[in-house]
């Protein structure tokens, strides 16, 4: 008798970063071509790779945006998503884009910040001063307050570029920053002082179009002194 449904196939996957092919055995035929079917796409898009008696999760994300692309709802799987996994998945997705990258820019001198990703264009002359928040919900007020506290990092980063710029000689290309925050989560209000709240699965699209966005939206921004030309 077989004992596993699809969605306990998806749940090990993630929640171990694995699933072996005898556990597969264990699901009726139907669950069992649907996760190949899975399975599949994901090794296509890079995700998940198959070795010889079990599948590994490359990447958690890209692997969740498979889900969704294929019609599932990834919710049930998200909260296995590790914050370093989120973070690297934002940085590849701007890469992706033609963005110049940077984890995790901080300063521990008077103007202290911390930055989860930086973006820089060099090309729109646009950079991104991206937190990335694992939210469960957030109420308005929250929101608020986590706005609040990007503006004054980014504002902080933004007064310390000649330091920055040491380490980080492209910020001097880019003309302004956009500080946004992108969410684990479909969040409510998507933008708030300014500041836009973007779903991960939708940064690509959001991103791709952010020039447009910035004067449609009112998108807060922030002109960077150090800018060269």
């Amino acid at each position: 008798m077989y004992g596993l449904a699809l969605e306990d196939l998806l749940r090990m996957l993630f929640r171990y970063g694995k699933v072996t092919s005898h556990e597969v055995s264990l699901a009726s035929p139907l669950a069992r071509r649907k996760f190949e079917e899975i399975v599949h796409a994901m090794i296509e898009a890079n995700a998940l790779e198959a070795a010889d008696d079990h599948y590994v999760v490359r990447d958690p994300l890209a692997a969740l945006a498979v889900l969704r692309r294929l019609g599932i709802d990834p919710t049930p799987y998200i909260d296995y998503v590790d914050w370093r996994d989120f973070e690297n998945y934002v940085a590849s997705t701007l890469e992706a884009l033609g963005f110049e990258t940077h984890l995790d820019v901080k300063s521990t001198s008077i103007k202290r910040f911390q930055i989860d990703v930086l973006g820089l264009d060099t090309v729109s002359r646009i950079g991104l001063v991206v937190e990335c928040k694992h939210w469960s919900r957030s109420r308005l007020r929250a929101l608020q307050e986590e706005a609040e506290r990007l503006v004054k990092r980014a504002r902080r980063f933004v007064d310390s570029c000649e330091w920055i710029a040491i380490h980080i000689p492209s910020i001097r290309r880019v003309r302004i920053f956009v500080p946004m925050i992108v969410a684990i989560r479909s969040v409510s209000p998507p933008i708030v002082m300014g500041i836009p709240i973007v779903e991960v699965f939708k940064l690509r699209d959001f991103v791709e179009n952010l020039e447009s966005y910035i004067e449609e939206l009112g998108l807060l921004t922030l002109s960077n002194r150090c800018f060269c030309g």
